[in-house]
Parts: C-alpha cells; sequence; structure tokens
C-alpha cells in the first residue's frame, strides 16, 4: 500500500513538470526542451527541499503544501529580480525584473503546485514514520484508587 502511495506522489510531481516543460517549450518562442527540462528540475529539486523542511515543522498537509508552494514560488522570484537588479548590465532589465515575477509564476505554476502536493505527502509520510512514539502513562485505577483523584 505504501508503493502505491510513493508511486502516486512521484507520478504527480513528474506530471507536473512534464505541463511546465510543455507549456513553456511548446509555447511557440521555440525553446529546446531539454534545457527547459534541466531548469524545471531545479524547481523541482528547490521545491522538495522546502516541502521537507515545511512537513517537519507543519502537521496539517493541506496547510503545508500552500506555505510550500507560496514559499518556493516566492524564493526563485526574489532571487531572480534580485540577480536581474543587481547583476544585469542590460537595458531593459528593470523592464525583465517587472515581468519575471508573472512569467515565472504562470510557467512553473504546475510545477510548483503538483511538486507540493506530492512532496508534501511524502514529507508527511516520511516525517509520522521517523517521529519516536510516545506512550502515555497512564494510572490504572483499580492498583490504586488515588492516582485518580
Amino acid at each position: 500500500m505504501s508503493y502505491k502511495k510513493a508511486l502516486l506522489d512521484v507520478a504527480c510531481i513528474v506530471i507536473g513538470a512534464g505541463i511546465s516543460i510543455f507549456f513553456v517549450s511548446g509555447s511557440g518562442n521555440g525553446q529546446n526542451p531539454v534545457p527547459v527540462a534541466g531548469e524545471i528540475a531545479i524547481v523541482v529539486l528547490a521545491n522538495g527541499l522546502v516541502s521537507f523542511l515545511i512537513a517537519r515543522f507543519v502537521t496539517k498537509l493541506p496547510v503545508a503544501i500552500i506555505e510550500s508552494a507560496i514559499l518556493t514560488n516566492m524564493l526563485f522570484i526574489v532571487y531572480s529580480v534580485r540577480d536581474l537588479a543587481y547583476n544585469s548590465s542590460d537595458k531593459y532589465a528593470g523592464e525583465a525584473a517587472l515581468m519575471f515575477p508573472t512569467i515565472f509564476t504562470v510557467s512553473a505554476a504546475p510545477t510548483i503546485v503538483l511538486g507540493s502536493i506530492g512532496f508534501g505527502r511524502m514529507a508527511g509520510r516520511f516525517w509520522r514514520k521517523s517521529a519516536p512514539s510516545v506512550k502515555k502513562n497512564i494510572p490504572d485505577s483499580k492498583e490504586n484508587p488515588e492516582d485518580t483523584k
């Protein structure tokens, strides 16, 4: 049963990446799918890292998925806009920095959303399994009646 859940999660991640690759390379701008796949692979890896870190501290799966998607998207946008603003000598870098958040969000949305779902479910199962079980010490009322007071 666990293998079926893991396979479903991996399929979710791969389908999200595939949709983004198809969307970016098939949008009419003539990009080769191989370099696009490399860039999307970086997004998938970062999304997995963020999802596992968030799932460690957030136990509710829907909240962890939403936080992972938002944080991954914001990390890429902030890093890229900062890189465009400070390291580019192009005269149109300002316009690119203004348009990048919208373009990145639309093109990477399937990867980030489906990746957050897949990685979030995997991370939730991983952290639940590795958490130590805590036994509650419940006093037995038949042996010592004063413990129940």
